[in-house]
């Protein structure tokens, strides 16, 4: 998991506001009377100032939770090649009962360290993802593909259910309300799938009208002043 977090390029990320907003295409079918005008798309398509304040309190907490996590991650696999050194050991003796036992503890440990993982992905998440953002935007920074997908598609079905119910003003008035997605350019935790994720998240968006780059990975999703999406 946190081989990822080695390589990512942050300042890259947080750096430019939004590389290839330019380039956002529109799909989905949208209303009568609505359009992505370029004044929507620089409005919702592009980082906040405040965003990019928080760019380096952000970068510390991240390092800090990577530097946190690969002490923790790596206690656990030394104890689980210290065990299957001794399985290897017991089994080169014949005690078949001694190496089962410690083949089991090894599977606890492994499931610990997925455990740990999650644990850390989604304190990495909430790094980017503020309470006060949860009708605006979802960062996918740190998630598993499966896991991108499926918080995005929740993140969707909130914000539909809060304009649906008023708690929630849409940001368009009576035109209705966007909801930014940062899937990146696949710069997240699944490395082996990273640069699939953009990829599922357009299949995940197929029939809602938005905006998209693929080259940034930013989606603006259009949702109506009371949370439809035709």
């Amino acid at each position: 998991f946190f081989s990822f977090l080695l390589f990512l390029p942050l300042w890259g990320y947080m750096g430019n506001f939004c590389p290839g907003c330019e380039q956002l295409e529109p799909a989905g079918t949208l209303p009568d009377g609505f359009t992505w005008t370029p004044e929507i798309i620089e409005q919702f398509g592009r980082r906040t100032a405040e965003e990019c304040e928080q760019y380096e309190p952000r970068r510390l907490r991240l390092q800090a939770i990577r530097e946190q996590g690969l002490k923790e991650e790596q206690a656990l696999w030394d104890k689980i090649h210290d065990k299957q050194a001794k399985a290897h050991a017991k089994h080169e003796k014949k005690d078949y009962d001694g190496r089962d036992k410690l083949k089991a503890e090894v599977e606890k440990l492994k499931a610990e360290v997925h455990k740990l993982e999650l644990k850390h992905e989604d304190k990495v998440f909430a790094v980017f993802n503020a309470k006060e953002d949860e009708y605006r935007l979802i960062d996918l920074i740190g998630l598993t593909q499966e896991r991108a997908v499926a918080r995005t598609s929740e993140a969707l079905q909130r914000v539909r259910t809060a304009l649906s119910k008023g708690r929630v003003a849409p940001n368009l008035g009576p035109q209705g309300h966007v909801f930014r997605v940062a899937a990146h350019a696949g710069h997240h935790s699944d490395a082996d799938k990273g640069p699939k994720l953009k990829f599922a998240i357009k299949e995940l968006l197929a029939d809602s009208p938005h905006h998209e780059d693929l080259e940034s990975g930013t989606f603006l999703v259009w949702l109506g002043p009371q949370g439809a999406t035709r």
